[in-house]
């Protein structure tokens, strides 16, 4: 799921969704802060002056959480404020000060980062027990539910890992290939190779199979695969 985060600027929520009316994106705007490091985000901040505290979020996204992934679009009132931000090392997609070309650079802007959104590599980046963890989506052919344990197996094409936390967290990780099929497993519906409806069961590419599946899934599952 593509992440917008609005700071400062809600007036531009419409034109945002105006433009991502011409894209086929599962897409979220907030105005949250809550700064989350295994996300590719777009980020939108206004900039009113020189102290603003909102400069300090933006080092924060890039320093103490080491994003330099996410596209950061500033919006500036002042030609001052956009020579220091120019100066600071926070690298920027842009710095748009509102005059005759506002909403075309806006457009731009927004259009570009949309652009390294489809380029970025979707991973689920997390930490278990002092390691890193960086897994392909592509990779996952399901996760499930350890029983008796406050962690999931993340089962790939090749290997498994553990990740600690419960499906509902570990899915809004994930994007809309991913699908909670019920309370045990999340399943990538790119990797299946077979539905069998009238056993409730699924076949993956590399046959491993699973037969727990609810009924109010079926359709979104079965939908999803003629899309693809």
């Amino acid at each position: 799921m593509l992440e917008i985060v609005l700071i400062n600027c809600k007036e531009i929520e419409s034109q945002i969704k105006n433009i991502l009316m011409n894209y086929d994106y599962c897409y979220k705007i907030s105005n949250d802060i809550n700064l989350e490091t295994n996300k590719f985000k777009i980020y939108i901040i206004k900039i009113n002056s020189l102290y603003d505290k909102n400069i300090n979020i933006i080092k924060k996204i890039r320093y103490q959480l080491n994003d330099w992934q996410s596209m950061i679009i500033i919006i500036v009132e002042k030609e001052i404020i956009k020579i220091k931000l120019l100066n600071e090392e926070i690298m920027p997609l842009s710095i748009i000060k509102p005059d005759n070309n506002y909403n075309s650079n806006l457009n731009n802007s927004f259009q570009r980062a949309l652009i390294s959104f489809n380029n970025h590599p979707n991973t689920l980046k997390y930490t278990y027990k002092g390691i890193n963890y960086n897994i392909d989506f592509r990779n996952i052919v399901y996760i499930e539910k350890e029983k008796d344990n406050k962690r999931c197996i993340i089962k790939t094409i090749n290997n498994n890992y553990s990740i600690p936390g419960n499906l509902c967290n570990i899915i809004s990780k994930l994007d809309k290939r991913f699908i909670k099929c019920s309370r045990s497993y999340i399943i990538n519906m790119d990797q299946i190779a077979f539905f069998n409806t009238k056993g409730n069961e699924i076949t993956f590419k590399n046959n491993q199979v699973i037969k727990e599946i609810s009924r109010s899934i079926k359709k979104e599952i079965l939908s999803y695969l003629r899309s693809i």
